[in-house]
C-alpha cells in the first residue's frame, strides 16, 4: 500500500496513518411541521405501521376502529369496526395483509378481563376474525416470513403459534402474563420473547419448545430486539436492560434506575431505550456503558425510532414527541396535550408517523428529508412493516444467494428450483424473493428487497439486473483524504508496560487507520462500535478499516503499545497536532 496517500502522526517509535471520509456537515436542527392530523374517537396507544410501499399507514384506536390512511395527506382510506379496543401494534405480510388483535375488555384498567381476537385484514379493507383468545392481547403479531405462521402472546400466559389459516400449531405457557411482543432471531428458528414472571424465553419456532431462558428481577413488557450477530436485547421493569448472546449467555447489563416499559432500538452500535423516570438512555451495545441520556417531562413507554441522520425520535407521558441528536441534545419537541405512548414510525422523505391518547394521529414533516436509520433494529418492531425479524447486517448484492459477492450459474439455480413459490409452500424461500427493490445505498445494483410473497418474473428481472455486479463490501474509503484529528480526539491510558491509545471517531463516513509498528510491540484492541475489518500487511503495518457508508460513524479505536522510554505518547501526538 502507499502511506503516502495518508496523514500521518509520530509517536516513538509508531506512526498512526489515518485517511478520513468524511461525514456530511449537519446543518442547524431542521424544523419540522404537521403535514396532518386526524381524531379518532378515542385513545390512539397502538403503535403506527406503513405499508410496504411506505403510501398507506395503518393504526388501531381504542374506539375499536382500525383505520387506513393515506399517508401522503391524511384522508380515511377505509375503517374497519373491530370487537374491542386496539391496543396491540398492526404487523403487515409480505404479500400485504395486515394482522391486528382486537380485546374485548371488562375496564380500562390493570385489572381488567376479556378476549383477543386475530383479525387478518387485506389492504382493501376486508376483515375475517383469524383466531380467538381466551384473555386479553396487547402485544403485536409477528409474522413468519417463510412459513407465514403467527406468533403472539396472551394475557393467559402462552405464546401462540397459529397457522396463516387460523390453525393452532403449538403454545407454549410462560408462567406469566405476556406483554412482551415476540421477535424472530437472524436466523429465523427462534422466537423471543418475556414474561411477567421475569423470565426472557427463546422458544424453537417451529415445535413450540423451550431452548433456554433466562431470569431477570422482575416483569418483562419490553419487546426485544436483535444486532446483526445474533445477540437479543430488551428492559426489564428491575430496571435494567439485558443483552444475551442467541444462546442465553449474559453479555452485559445496564441498570436505568427505573422500570423499563419501553422497548429497544440499535442503530450504528448503539442502543436507545427509555424508562420510567422519563430518561432516554443512549448505550453502547459492545460493553453496555451509557454514552448520554436526556430527560422527558414524564414517563416513557414509547419504543425509539432512529432515521438516517442519527436523530432519535420517542415520546412522553408529558405530551410531547421528542426528537434527541445523537449526542443527547434536543432538536426540537412536537406538544400534542396528552400522553404520547406510541412508537413513532419514519417513512422515506423524512415523515414521522405516531399517535396520542388526545384520540390523534399524527404525520409531521422532520424538515431532514431522510428516512429511517441504519440497522440492524432502529425502531419498534424493527422496521416500518413492523416484520420483527432479524438480519444480518451488510452490503447485499441480491440475487447472491450463494454469498460469493457476485451472480453466477448455481445462483441461477437456487431460483429456478423456487420459481413460482407463495408463501407457505415448502419450496418457498423468502432469501429468493427479491423483487421490487432498490439500489439504497449507491453503488449501483440492488441491495434492499421488497418481498411480495411469490417467487417470479419481478425478481428474475432484479437478478438479471444485477447479474455481472460485483458487491462492494466494505465500500471504498480512500476517495476524500480530509478531515484532521485534534487532540480532543485522542486519549492516552498507561497501565504496566503498555500504552493504550483511542481515538475517538466523530460524525466519520468511514475511515482507514494505520499503525506502523517498528519493532514496538503491537497489540489490536477494538471499542469502536460499526464493523471492523483488520488486515496485516508485511514490514509491520496494520489497517484497522472501517467501511464507509452514507450514515455517519461514531466510536473509537483503542490501539495498544509498549511503552517506549518516559516519553507520553499523548504529548507526542497533542504537539503533532499544534
Amino acid at each position: 500500500m502507499n502511506l503516502n496517500e495518508f496523514q500521518n502522526v509520530t509517536t516513538g517509535n509508531q506512526q498512526l496513518y489515518y485517511l478520513f471520509k468524511n461525514a456530511p456537515v449537519k446543518s442547524s436542527p431542521p424544523t419540522f411541521s404537521t403535514l396532518w392530523s386526524y381524531q379518532t374517537g378515542n385513545w390512539v396507544v397502538s403503535s403506527p405501521a406503513l405499508s410496504p410501499d411506505d403510501q398507506t399507514l395503518y393504526v388501531g384506536s381504542v374506539d375499536h376502529y382500525f383505520y387506513a390512511f393515506n399517508a401522503q395527506n391524511g384522508n380515511v382510506l377505509w375503517k374497519v369496526l373491530l370487537a374491542g379496543p386496539v391496543i396491540s401494534s398492526p404487523s403487515i405480510s409480505i404479500n400485504g395483509n395486515i394482522y391486528v388483535v382486537a380485546s374485548t375488555l371488562s375496564s380500562i384498567s390493570y385489572s381488567a378481563t376479556g378476549t383477543g381476537y386475530l383479525y387478518k385484514i387485506s389492504p382493501s379493507g376486508n376483515s375475517t376474525i383469524l383466531y380467538t383468545f381466551p384473555n386479553i392481547v396487547g402485544t403485536s403479531p409477528l409474522i413468519d416470513p417463510n412459513t407465514g405462521n403467527i406468533y403472539i402472546g396472551c394475557l393467559d400466559g402462552n405464546l401462540y403459534s397459529i397457522s396463516n389459516t387460523g390453525n393452532l400449531n403449538w403454545k407454549f405457557q410462560s408462567g406469566g402474563e405476556i406483554g412482551s411482543s415476540p421477535i424472530l432471531s437472524n436466523s429465523g428458528n427462534t422466537v423471543y420473547f418475556g414474561s411477567a414472571n421475569g423470565n426472557f424465553y427463546a422458544i424453537d419456532a417451529s415445535n413450540g419448545k423451550l431452548k433456554w431462558s433466562y431470569p431477570t428481577g422482575a416483569g418483562i413488557v419490553s419487546s426485544p430486539a436483535l444486532d446483526s450477530k445474533g445477540n437479543v436485547y430488551f428492559g426489564s421493569t428491575d430496571d435494567y436492560v439485558y443483552a444475551l448472546s442467541n444462546s442465553g449467555t449474559p453479555l452485559w447489563k445496564y441498570n436505568t434506575g427505573s422500570r423499563i416499559g419501553s422497548s429497544p432500538a440499535i442503530s450504528n452500535g448503539t442502543l436507545y431505550i427509555g424508562n420510567e423516570a422519563g430518561y432516554l438512555d443512549a448505550i453502547n451495545i459492545s460493553n453496555g456503558n451509557l454514552e448520554w441520556s436526556y430527560q422527558t417531562g414524564g414517563y416513557i413507554l414509547s419504543s425509539p425510532a432512529v432515521d438516517a441522520d442519527g436523530t432519535i425520535y420517542v415520546g412522553s407521558a408529558d405530551g410531547n414527541l421528542y426528537a434527541i441528536s445523537s449526542n443527547g441534545s434536543l432538536e426540537w419537541k412536537y406538544p400534542t396535550g396528552d400522553v404520547v405512548g406510541t412508537s413513532p414510525v419514519i417513512a422515506p422523505g423524512g415523515i414521522v408517523y405516531f399517535g396520542s391518547n388526545n384520540y390523534s394521529v399524527y404525520a409531521l414533516s422532520t424538515g431532514n428529508g431522510v428516512g429511517l436509520g441504519a440497522g440492524p433494529w432502529p425502531m419498534f418492531r424493527r422496521d416500518i412493516v413492523h416484520s420483527a425479524v432479524g438480519s444480518v447486517d451488510g452490503f447485499k448484492l441480491l440475487g447472491d444467494f450463494e454469498g460469493t459477492g457476485n451472480i453466477n450459474f448455481d445462483d441461477l439455480m437456487d431460483i429456478a428450483l423456487a420459481w413460482g413459490a407463495k408463501v407457505g409452500q415448502s419450496n418457498y424461500n423468502i432469501n429468493y424473493d427479491i423483487g421490487p427493490a432498490a439500489d439504497t445505498q449507491g453503488y449501483g445494483y440492488y441491495d434492499t428487497a421488497y418481498p411480495d410473497g411469490v417467487i417470479n418474473f419481478t425478481d428474475l428481472m432484479v437478478f438479471a439486473m444485477n447479474w455481472g455486479k460485483q458487491a462492494v463490501n466494505p465500500p471504498d474509503v480512500t476517495s476524500v483524504l480530509s478531515a484532521n484529528l485534534k487532540p480532543s480526539n485522542i486519549t492516552e491510558e498507561s497501565s504496566g508496560n503498555d500504552i493504550f491509545l483511542t481515538v475517538y471517531l466523530n460524525d466519520v463516513m468511514g475511515c482507514d487507520l494505520v499503525v506502523k509498528e517498528n519493532n514496538a510491540k503491537f497489540v489490536q484492541k477494538i471499542g469502536l462500535d460499526s464493523d471492523i475489518v483488520l488486515i496485516k500487511e508485511g514490514g509491520g503495518i496494520f489497517h484497522a478499516m472501517i467501511a464507509g457508508t452514507d450514515k455517519s460513524i461514531n466510536g473509537k479505536i483503542t490501539f495498544e503499545f509498549a511503552k517506549e522510554n518516559s516519553t507520553s505518547t499523548l504529548d507526542i501526538l497533542k504537539e503533532e497536532f499544534r
